[in-house]
């Protein structure tokens, strides 16, 4: 388990799953935008967005030593874009 541990926290690992995100997030806005279906472009990027600010903050700490301002600064971003999300679904 240690090994499987290792590589699921490990830098590439990470932004490998930071990519399908990205996608993920093209993906559904694209979608809508063609058929008018699925969630509206800004909540996927809200939702989307906290997520992919905290894997920042995650990749960040994994390839450095010690949390630097990179890392403050990707965990604020997820509070940020979680704050917007909030704030949308509240307008709905």
């Amino acid at each position: 388990m240690g090994d499987f541990a290792a590589f699921v926290a490990s830098p590439p690992f990470l932004l490998a799953v930071m990519a399908a995100v990205v996608l993920e997030a093209g993906a559904l806005v694209v979608w809508h935008r063609r058929t008018g279906r699925g969630p509206r472009p800004a909540l996927v990027c809200s939702f989307l967005g906290a997520g992919l600010a905290f894997l920042a903050a995650l990749y960040t700490l994994r390839a450095h030593d010690a949390p630097s301002v990179a890392f403050l600064l990707a965990l604020t971003s997820a509070l940020v874009f979680h704050v917007w999300h909030l704030a949308l679904i509240a307008r709905r």
